[in-house]
This record gives C-alpha cells, sequence and structure tokens, in this order.
C-alpha cells in the first residue's frame, strides 16, 4: 500500500487530501515569507502538486537542485504563489492553527 500512497491520495476525499498536504509541510516545508515544500522524491512532489492544482492552489514546481555530498539526491522545491497563500493556508488548516515555533 505504501508504494502505491499516491494513487489512494489522490483518489481520497478532499478532507483527507488536505490533511496530507498540512502533513507535507509541516513535516518537509517553510512557512514564512514564502511557503514551499523542499523534498528529494519526485513522487512526493507530483502528488502535492497534483493535489494543489485539484484544490485550485497556483503554485510552481523549482528544481532539480543538485546536493552536494557524495550519494545525495536532488532536491524539489513547491512553492505556494503568494495569490493563493491566504487559500492554501486555510484550505490547509494552517492559517488557523499556524505550527508552534516554541514550546508552551
Amino acid at each position: 500500500m505504501l508504494k502505491r500512497f499516491d494513487e489512494f491520495v489522490i483518489k481520497a476525499p478532499a478532507n483527507l487530501q488536505l490533511a496530507f498536504l498540512r502533513g507535507l509541510w509541516l513535516g518537509d516545508g517553510h512557512m514564512g515569507t514564502r511557503i514551499e515544500l523542499i523534498n528529494t522524491d519526485l513522487r512526493i512532489v507530483s502528488t502535492a502538486s497534483t493535489l494543489l492544482k485539484m484544490h485550485r492552489v497556483q503554485h510552481t514546481i523549482q528544481g532539480p537542485y543538485p546536493q552536494h555530498g557524495l550519494g545525495k539526491k536532488p532536491m524539489y522545491r513547491v512553492y505556494i504563489r503568494s495569490c493563493s497563500r491566504g487559500k492554501f493556508l486555510k484550505l490547509t488548516g494552517l492559517a488557523d492553527n499556524p505550527p508552534r515555533l516554541t514550546s508552551p
């Protein structure tokens, strides 16, 4: 099942798709002046891009950027365009409950 995660996520209900995107951004993403996901797995990047298109979030895929060092994989970025920033944050629930950077 894990080998075909992309098929399952694409066919899943919208709330699960958005939870998947939220998890990606909380794990490998950056939310500051730019909202972007950085990952070395092209399948994950492609799946995220497909979901963003399905939910009409404008984005750009950048890369591959070569990593330095032996055995390092190329890196890809999924950048949420500024015109879709608010929509992305609202859809994923990151606008209501932004991640906390410090402990309580």
